[in-house]
């Protein structure tokens, strides 16, 4: 299986696109796969959880994704109406990565948090 292209890992890092994050994460799984053999730990080390955030349209396309919340709230208040902003927790140790669970909307905590503060 070759490496991932550098391309897709800058994506991955910004949270530029998406389905080049799924594809970063399906071939580590495989590498993974290759170099143990095909089995799997049970009692593999606590992963660093990372949190993504993305900004979505009201038809759930990807506006902007990436690790700062300072800069999902940016983009979700710079974005078309009915734009949401999700939030995922990812296990990473830097080799592999897997979601956590589903993604959260977080919008009405968002805008209900800034009605309060502004």
């Amino acid at each position: 299986m070759s490496e991932p292209s550098k391309c897709e890992l800058c994506a991955w890092e910004s949270g530029d696109n998406l389905e080049s994050i799924h594809a970063l994460v399906a071939h580590m799984e495989e590498a993974h796969k290759e170099e143990v053999g095909g089995v799997v730990s049970f009692h593999p080390l606590k992963p660093q959880l990372i949190n993504f955030y993305e900004v979505i349209d009201a038809q759930g396309i990807a506006i902007w994704g990436g690790a700062s919340p300072s800069e999902a709230v940016t983009w979700l208040r710079n974005s078309p109406v009915n734009s949401r902003l999700l939030v995922s927790g990812w296990d990473s140790d830097l080799e592999d990565a897997h979601i956590v669970g589903q993604p959260l909307d977080i919008t009405k905590i968002v805008y209900s948090t800034l009605a309060e503060v502004l």
